[in-house]
């Protein structure tokens, strides 16, 4: 138990979730891109979490390349565009390289390709994904993982761990 100078005490036996992995403006600046994007051609809005219903692996990864090459243009000087059709400002680019970077982790953390099993995504090596929900009678407030941060070569690698129930 933790007793603070005021007298207030809390369990500590709980790990705490580390904060300070995200930037609240880059943060601000991807809802801001997301929130555009919620308007479809035919003029319907679209659910601001419609894409966790599962978009296939390989459209992530295809869309992932495509603004790669984008950036690879914006910040080399070059007149080029794969969009010309429209305004794609470099934060347009880096929100949607974001987007799909987050799409490939929540459905490898899902453990799951929605596509066809002809279209899956295919990935030499890949190890099954390590990240598990909870089981279903954990109550959605208990943390059940502990994340553990090293450097390897220079680069950072997160593990989450299980933790004893």
């Amino acid at each position: 138990m933790r007793e603070f100078e005021t007298g207030a005490t809390r369990d500590a036996d709980k790990p705490v979730v580390p904060s300070g992995f995200l930037s609240a403006d880059a943060l601000f600046v991807f809802c801001q891109y997301m929130a555009r994007h919620r308007v479809q051609k035919d003029g319907s809005v679209r659910d601001a979490d419609n894409w966790k219903k599962g978009i296939p692996r390989k459209a992530y990864y295809e869309s992932l390349i495509r603004h790669i090459l984008e950036l690879q243009l914006q910040v080399s000087g070059s007149a080029a565009s794969l969009y010309p059709e429209e305004e794609h400002t470099l934060d347009d680019t880096l929100c949607a390289i974001w987007f799909n970077v987050q799409g490939l982790l929540h459905e490898r953390a899902l453990g799951r390709d929605v596509a066809p099993e002809s279209q899956k995504l295919r990935v030499p090596g890949e190890a099954p994904a390590h990240i598990a929900a909870p089981p279903p009678a954990a109550a959605p407030h208990e943390l059940r993982h502990a994340m553990e941060v090293s450097l390897q070569g220079g680069f950072p690698r997160v593990q989450l761990k299980e933790l004893p129930r």
